[in-house]
């Protein structure tokens, strides 16, 4: 392979540290930005040392907050045409959406991002149907509300299972077939004909089935998207702590081969009292710990042999002494040598030998 093709395992790990890098300084950028303050607020908290599980939890918590912040600015927005509306209905339901969204705020924070979802896509809902069944008779451009229905399913397909966007667009698709068949139109909504009820149904149901499969199929493909990340993520922590054992490895048998080498010298230069200091969380500790235990016998056998050369100089003094206490017929004197004799020698010491 040519030099363009060689692999440098640290290059790589150079490259793969810079995009870390880069993505952390560009993470902390985003979270400067104007909605911080917000999630901060309304969002649930990353722990220290998240899990895959946590992160999700607060990617979802956050999600929610955006959008029970849009449910409330649209709330809010809403307030002129309840104020104004025929619908005297109108006013208390919105009201009581906005005050059960405030409340769902609190769910979301505490990290209970399921239950604020399911929570709030029964607010939301109940508020459509509620509106479109206490209000006048059906007309024609009453027809909308049934296009923002999907709103609901826009919010559980993103903070629910996916899965339950089909229960979601089954509620709508009720709503807009009973609101539609069975409640009163006025002049401007002439539905005579099955032609023309086919006409008032077609349009929102297949919104409400359309939206219901692509944003299902669209979460389900992210979701498999973010495990993979998170597979992915997890075999690189995997493989970097793997690395981070070697490296560790490799540090503690240098140090040791070191140590020891040093304590063989040692050995070799008559210091038998040298020992290779090694823990036992080195992997060079059982050799480090023979190499101790063979030095210390070493080492007591060392003291052993220069005991017995003095016990035998020892001795070839006391004979000596017997000789000329003997020899000049005085009392022996034999003076203590801190070795084994000593007892000997004390009792010999002041006595006189008889001639045969």
């Amino acid at each position: 392979m040519g030099t363009g093709a060689s692999f440098s395992p640290n290059g790589d790990k150079f490259q793969n540290a810079r995009k870390s890098s880069l993505w952390n300084e560009q993470d902390t950028g985003s979270s400067k930005g104007l909605l911080e303050w917000w999630y901060k607020l309304a969002a649930p908290e990353e722990p220290q040392n998240a899990t895959p599980q946590d992160r999700e939890r607060v990617r979802a918590g956050r999600l929610s907050s955006i959008m029970l912040l849009i449910m409330f600015c649209f709330g809010l927005a809403q307030l002129p045409n309840a104020l104004t509306s025929t619908n005297h209905f109108f006013l208390v339901i919105l009201l009581v959406a906005i005050a059960m969204i405030i409340g769902i705020f609190i769910f979301n924070r505490r990290g209970q991002v399921i239950a604020a979802g399911i929570v709030l896509v029964i607010v939301v809902e109940a508020a459509f149907i509620l509106i479109g069944i206490t209000g006048r008779p059906l007309a024609a451009g009453s027809l909308t509300i049934f296009y923002l229905v999907v709103v609901t399913e826009l919010i559980a397909v993103s903070l629910l299972p996916p899965r339950s966007v089909f229960l979601v667009a089954f509620c709508n698709a009720a709503f807009t077939c009973g609101t539609i068949l069975f409640k009163p139109h006025d002049a401007t909504l002439v539905l005579v004909t099955s032609t023309n009820y086919y006409s008032a149904l077609a349009s929102p149901l297949a919104l409400q089935l359309i939206v219901a499969l692509v944003m299902y199929l669209w979460v389900q493909g992210a979701r498999q998207a973010i495990e993979r990340a998170e597979r992915v993520a997890a075999l690189e922590r995997a493989l970097a702590e793997r690395d981070r054992e070697v490296a560790e490895q490799k540090q503690q048998l240098d140090q040791g081969i070191q140590h020891i080498l040093q304590t063989h010298i040692q050995a070799a230069n008559g210091n038998f009292s040298a020992r290779a200091p090694l823990a036992k969380e080195n992997v060079l500790w059982q050799v480090a710990y023979g190499l101790n235990n063979l030095l210390a016998r070493l080492q007591r056998a060392t003291q052993f042999e220069h005991e017995l050369q003095r016990t035998e100089g020892e001795a070839v003094r006391l004979v000596d002494a017997v000789r000329r206490a003997k020899t000049m017929r005085r009392p022996i004197q034999v003076p203590k040598s801190g070795t084994l004799l000593d007892p000997l020698a004390q009792e010999l010491t002041g006595n006189y030998l008889n001639q045969p």
